[in-house]
């Protein structure tokens, strides 16, 4: 029994002289870790405080003119990141974070400012009309939104929809909205018809070069400039006084058949001169058929 006590006592004391080893090892490490890492941080320096860059610019060209140095003098201008942008300021400016780090892994933050020379925000359109034809009169609008942006690309994917008015039974306008990476907002609303069609593969449509454009106020506006050709399903068609069409994976061209200009109807007025939305339509009128399409016109 005493020899059991004996074995059992020194086993704690065992174990206790363990614990503070451990604990003393911990303490050290930790007390080596605090003095080799808080010294100061390597300082940051511009050849300039503020620069001027387009919307393409890469984060290499951001590094340009930039150094480094630890608290001994040492260049550590190797180290250097770019750790973030802020959002937009006044329009085409945005903050640049810069970080450094020694050897120690101390951290020397600063920051400067770049001025965008080409800055424009993002802008919303649309990838087929907005005169649609469907078998059950539904369409998801946020399928047919493409949105350009000279800084993040293309982000129609981030498109939402604000609010929904429904006209009547076939028209609803959409107030759409999206926000690239600097936190630049734009909204617009477009206006959209649906129409149920059981037949949508007879019906003739003008092909447009685009279906959403923007103009700048008081410049000209030709509606034919923007048309292309004539489309019957899968098959395309040369419209008198435009360019032969070329086959694509959508289209088959049709070779000897011109569509007389005739076939094609214009209706809607765009006033230059006042900033709107406004509806330009383009009726097609072929082999006793009928379809529209609609080209948005932004005067901004």
């Amino acid at each position: 029994m005493n020899k059991n006590r004996s074995n059992a006592k020194r086993l704690h004391t065992a174990i206790v002289v363990i614990f503070f080893l451990v604990l003393a090892l911990f303490i050290t490490v930790k007390v080596f870790s605090y003095i080799t890492t808080n010294g100061e941080g390597p300082v940051i320096t511009f050849d300039r405080n503020e620069i001027k860059v387009k919307t393409s610019v890469k984060d290499e060209k951001l590094l340009e003119g930039v150094t480094a140095k630890d608290e001994k003098g040492n260049d550590v201008t190797d180290t250097i990141m770019i750790e973030s942008f802020s959002k937009l300021l006044d329009g085409n400016k945005r903050i640049v974070n810069y970080i450094a780090y020694d050897a120690n892994n101390n951290i020397g933050k600063a920051n400067r400012t770049i001025i965008y020379k080409d800055y424009k925000s993002p802008q919303i359109s649309l990838k087929q009309s907005s005169e649609f034809y469907t078998e059950d009169g539904y369409v998801n609008i946020l399928d047919y939104i493409k949105v350009k942006d000279r800084i993040d690309g293309e982000i129609g994917k981030k498109a939402q929809v604000l609010e929904t008015e429904y006209v009547d039974k076939e028209q609803q306008n959409y107030k759409i909205a999206v926000t690239n990476s600097c936190g630049d907002t734009v909204e617009t609303t477009i206006p959209v018809t649906v129409h149920s069609s059981s037949n949508i593969d007879s019906l003739p449509f003008v092909k447009l070069d685009k279906y959403m454009i923007y103009i700048d106020k008081g410049d000209d506006f030709d509606a034919w400039s923007h048309v292309e050709a004539l489309t019957v399903g899968k098959s395309i068609y040369q419209i008198e006084g435009k360019t032969k069409p070329i086959s694509s994976s959508k289209f088959n061209y049709v070779n000897g058949i011109k569509v007389p200009r005739s076939a094609v109807s214009i209706s809607g007025k765009v006033d230059t001169e006042k900033k709107g939305t406004y509806k330009v339509t383009y009726k097609a009128n072929y082999n006793g058929k009928k379809a529209n399409t609609a080209l948005l016109v932004v005067v901004q």
